[in-house]
């Protein structure tokens, strides 16, 4: 098993408060916005999602025993309108060309599909966080869409700035006139306390599924100014306009 997949299941295992953060939290946002019909997801990595979404089709790029489907996000095994949900967490800013993955997401989706994605965000407190406690870059790129990382790259590089870059106020438009067939529903950040709090994949963090349950709950009730100041992700969904007559 690669590694990093290794290492995130071991703390997956340790940490109670983790599990029940993504169940309760993460997972329960995916869940919230999926449509009847086939549900694939990319980037699957150790598989977490499945457990909790049954039926799932879990792919990824690096062969895993556990998955479904090996795959390229970029290019798709599914016919034309063939899914009705494409998901993820953690994925678009680790791809080479995110415009060429919406592209697929167009192409196979049905209409009135969903695609639904969990991914960083930046905020005051998370930008900090992000650029100077956390392995990944996080740094504006001249072409968050088409060319972030400039060339060619290892799989699990990524940069937490990718999705603010181009989902952020003001540059969605941007994003849409490359995707005509795709309606923006939700670009809805979170996630402000309590994961930074577990520690994440780390080794170190709260444990106590309890405590976390009532952070979560702080977190709603101030959701609306913590966001802006300190929120960590961000959930995205789009759906495939249907242009039958």
């Amino acid at each position: 098993m690669d590694p990093i997949i290794s290492k995130h299941c071991e703390v997956w295992q340790k940490k109670p408060a983790l599990r029940l953060l993504y169940r309760e939290d993460i997972f329960q946002r995916i869940q919230e916005h999926l449509v009847p019909g086939p549900a694939l997801e990319i980037g699957a990595g150790p598989g977490f999602l499945k457990q909790t979404l049954t039926g799932l089709i879990s792919s990824d790029i690096t062969p895993l025993k556990h998955l479904d489907l090996v795959c390229d996000s970029q290019r798709l095994p599914f016919a034309d309108a063939s899914l009705a949900n494409v998901v993820g967490v953690d994925v678009i800013h680790h791809f080479a060309s995110p415009g060429l993955f919406f592209q697929e997401g167009v192409r196979v989706l049905r209409p009135e599909g969903r695609l639904i994605f969990i991914e960083p965000w930046i905020s005051p407190v998370s930008r900090w966080v992000y650029t100077f406690l956390h392995h990944e870059d996080c740094r504006e790129v001249a072409d968050p869409l088409f060319n972030p990382f400039g060339g060619a790259k290892d799989p699990w590089q990524g940069n937490a700035m990718i999705p603010y870059q181009i989902f952020k106020k003001g540059q969605a438009r941007r994003f849409l006139a490359h995707y005509p067939d795709l309606a923006l529903m939700a670009v809805t950040p979170f996630s402000t306390l309590a994961y930074p709090l577990t520690g994440g994949f780390q080794g170190v963090g709260l444990r106590s599924e309890r405590l976390i349950k009532l952070i979560l709950r702080l977190e709603r009730a101030l959701a609306p100014w913590l966001t802006r100041l300190a929120a960590f992700r961000v959930l995205l969904v789009m759906a495939k306009i249907n242009l039958a007559p």
